[in-house]
């Protein structure tokens, strides 16, 4: 992963803060990084698709909640609509709630995937967060119950799934993995697994169209996007707004 940094601010209800800017970068720079900052102008989401359409970057972070009280950074809002048009990786994290000292570390990292090579395409770069940090890799599928009377056969079999979550796991060569196999709702069910094991980080790929069989995209994902707690690592990998950059 890049060690350069690129720290953007566009002006909101309180402008600019250029001085907010250089305490960060300072900050940033005693850590080993690289870094170089902007002051953007326009709309948010609009203005941080075209700076990383200039700089293709192989990773943008970025806050989900503000404060109350000034235009915040949410869910809904900035972040889902830089969601919606990114065609690179996306860290959001709440910076109110990464514990006391405001500092991520990811030591236990929850991949929901759905079989799919699509849903797999998140896994080379949660190899190299999880070599960076250290961090246990928890791949989890969650077998859909249909509704219906009881007895209802499953979409899948236990068996089938572990096979799968198996080759899947051998992309995270270096990595502690576990694999857990699920029953029941699907976004339920990873929502609850994320607070039972305590995950520090959910990875992800999420397609943006919705109709698809598949149930990592569209709802399920959605879900899981809008209700986890814990900061979250997304690859959309597809339903992204076309913008003048070229395709990665």
């Amino acid at each position: 992963m890049g060690r350069h940094t690129q720290f953007s601010e566009v002006p909101g209800d309180l402008g600019p803060d250029p001085a907010r800017l250089q305490k960060t970068k300072g900050a940033l720079e005693r850590q080993g990084a690289q870094v170089s900052t902007r002051i953007l102008r326009g709309e948010p989401a609009a203005a941080i698709l075209e700076l990383a359409d200039e700089g293709r970057p192989d990773l943008i972070a970025l806050s989900t909640h503000g404060r109350t009280g000034v235009k915040r950074w949410i869910r809904g809002s900035v972040a889902e609509r830089v969601l919606q048009g990114s065609r690179y990786p996306l860290l959001m994290a709440n910076p109110f709630a990464v514990g006391g000292s405001g500092e991520l570390s990811f030591r236990r990292i929850l991949v929901p995937l759905d079989g799919s090579l699509e849903s797999a395409k998140i896994l080379p770069l949660v190899h190299d967060v999880a070599r960076a940090y250290e961090a246990e890799v928890i791949l989890a599928h969650a077998i859909e119950i249909p509704p219906g009377p009881a007895g209802e056969v499953p979409t899948s079999e236990p068996g089938q799934v572990d096979g799968m979550l198996s080759h899947f796991a051998k992309q995270l060569g270096g990595v502690t993995v576990r694999r857990a196999v699920l029953r029941g709702s699907p976004a339920a069910e990873i929502l609850e697994l994320a607070e039972r094991e305590k995950a520090d980080l959910v990875a992800l790929t999420t397609h943006g169209r919705s109709g698809t069989s598949r149930w990592i995209y569209g709802s399920v994902a959605e879900l899981v996007l809008h209700h986890v707690r814990t900061p979250i690592l997304v690859l959309r990998t597809a339903g992204f707004e076309e913008t003048s950059g070229e395709k990665a």
